[in-house]
């Protein structure tokens, strides 16, 4: 390719072959179809599916979809810098960086399309695909003004955005593509978000978000106590912690319960700390369980009855006493989520709670 400059159309345009690609405006666009040479010509329109005005049969028109910065006016953060995203953050100033792609994809094309698929199937497929990540996502992040495209298109996509939006981006995004697969099973996305300031590195993040989203893609399921090694993949990882989506929506309740008994204590963050230590004290039982035994088979059924969990009954009983009626509601339902086999959960209870507190920690968090 040659760049080359054009003074009266666009700034640059590009040679490729005999043929040469022109960047245009709308502006530009008009004086380029009053010059002969736009005969015999394919025009573009980027993410546009309304008729050109400006037709002719001498020349061949199509839409072109493409996951990108959303630069309309309505768009709070159309001009914002990286660091803004941070600064309109709630709870702590940071940005938050997402990577998404859909799950076991080269067997759903080797495998999912039948014998001897032909080229046009998979074609086909692709371009299904690709409509959902480079078209549908720009009309769906529309409405959340924090949020912005870095890339998107074939099969992933890359978000930038104030950190405690992309959670619930991520979650929709998944809810939508299964929606737009018809539910079929075999379809699924994992994602992966990191935390970061404002002015750290993009390329650092994004390889921070991608190894993130391998750690979902690496999450391993439990079923009555025993690793489901043959289910994996299908999860989202954020604060460097995995969870299977499927208990994503219990993640959010215990979080929403853990701020809400916070602000009902005037921002007092008694309740994180004592969550806190059932995490430490959970995780060193694990530690020291792990030297003394090679086999883990039974690790998460003895954890499930050690010490923790009557602990944290009695440090939620003391905390109760000082709190108004619905702090004491809020409290009680904490202990009765904890009380759930973490089992149901397809995790175990010391792998998901570390989540919930440090996202409500970073939410009630003042800088």
């Amino acid at each position: 390719m040659q760049f080359c400059k054009k003074r009266k159309l666009n700034k640059y345009s590009v040679k490729i072959d005999e043929k040469r690609l022109f960047l245009l405006s709308q502006d530009e666009l008009t004086h380029f179809l009053k010059e002969s040479r736009s005969e015999s010509s394919l025009f573009e329109r980027l993410n546009d599916f309304d008729c050109f005005k400006h037709h002719t049969e001498k020349n061949i028109y199509k839409t072109r979809l493409l996951g990108r910065w959303d630069k309309k006016k309505k768009k709070e953060s159309r001009d914002w810098h990286f660091d803004q995203f941070a600064t309109h953050a709630d709870g702590i100033k940071r940005m938050g960086v997402l990577r998404m792609d859909v799950d076991n994809l080269g067997s759903i094309f080797s495998l999912g399309l039948g014998k001897n698929p032909s080229i046009s199937q998979r074609a086909s497929l692709s371009r299904q695909l690709n409509i959902f990540f480079s078209g549908y996502l720009n009309s769906l992040l529309e409405k959340y003004n924090k949020v912005q495209i870095i890339y998107s298109g074939g099969d992933d996509l890359f978000l930038i955005g104030s950190w405690d939006r992309l959670p619930y981006i991520a979650d929709e995004i998944r809810r939508k593509f299964l929606h737009y697969c018809a539910h079929n099973e075999n379809f699924s996305l994992s994602g992966g978000m990191v935390v970061v300031e404002g002015n750290y590195p993009m390329a650092l993040s994004a390889v921070q978000a991608g190894e993130a989203e391998e750690a979902a893609k690496s999450l391993l399921r439990y079923k009555n106590g025993e690793k489901q090694t043959d289910k994996t993949k299908n999860s989202f990882c954020m604060l460097d912690i995995a969870i299977p989506w499927e208990i994503y929506q219990d993640v959010v309740e215990f979080r929403e319960l853990i701020v809400s008994v916070i602000e009902g204590m005037e921002n007092n963050k008694a309740i994180i700390d004592r969550l806190r230590k059932v995490v430490l004290a959970m995780g060193e039982y694990e530690r020291l369980y792990l030297q003394k035994n090679k086999d883990n088979s039974t690790l998460h059924q003895l954890m499930q009855w050690q010490q923790w969990r009557w602990q944290l009954v009695y440090n939620l009983s003391r905390l109760k006493r000082s709190c108004s009626d619905n702090v004491k509601a809020d409290i009680s339902k904490i202990e009765e989520m904890l009380s759930k086999n973490g089992w149901e959960m397809q995790l175990p209870v010391n792998q998901w709670l570390e989540l919930p507190v440090r996202w409500a920690e970073f939410l009630t968090r003042k800088e």
